[in-house]
Parts: C-alpha cells; sequence; structure tokens
C-alpha cells in the first residue's frame, strides 16, 4: 500500500472525473517487438515512447504512426484500437500448422 496522502481537493477532482466520464485520450501504436510479435505501446503526444517499451521494441520514437483513441483506460483503450486495426493473424497460423 502506499504511504502517500492526497490531499482532499485532488481526491474531488479525480472522483468528479470518473463521474462526468471524462474525455481522456490515449495514443496507441502498435509496432514489432525485437522477437516479431506485434505488441501495443503507450505513446506521448509528440511520438515518443516509455523506456520499458522503447527496450521491448528497439524503438524510442513512432513519429505520427500512432491512433488517439478516446478512453479512460488502457484496457479499453486497447479493445477500441484493435476495432479499429484489426491484427491479420492467418497467416502466422497457417504457416505454424503447415510446419
Amino acid at each position: 500500500m502506499s504511504s502517500k496522502k492526497q490531499k482532499p481537493s485532488q481526491v474531488a477532482k479525480q472522483s468528479a472525473a470518473k463521474q462526468q466520464g471524462s474525455s481522456s485520450v490515449i495514443r496507441v501504436a502498435q509496432l514489432k517487438s525485437r522477437r516479431g510479435r506485434d505488441v501495443l505501446v503507450r505513446v506521448t503526444a509528440d511520438g515518443s515512447l516509455s523506456s520499458k517499451d522503447a527496450a521491448r521494441t528497439g524503438r524510442k520514437t513512432v513519429g505520427q504512426d500512432f491512433v488517439a483513441v478516446p478512453a479512460a483506460t488502457w484496457a479499453e483503450a486497447t479493445r477500441r484500437f484493435k476495432t479499429i486495426r484489426p491484427a491479420s493473424r492467418a497467416g502466422k497460423r497457417s504457416a505454424r500448422r503447415g510446419a
């Protein structure tokens, strides 16, 4: 548990934002990891990645190759991203079965 206490004004702002259905935007990009898998990463407004995602993908920036998704949580953002850009997995599965 966190020992850091929040100010009452911060708690009130956070709960008010949740009640109003805040219109936050999460930027998502689909990249290849170093092992060749497709991964979804969170991107800043200027197109840069976190240090963890940069280590996983071998890239520090994605430029303008990301999608801004209206969502409050990462889970919601990935669900919406997958409906916008469905992954093509048919080639991977058929290659595995034939081997």
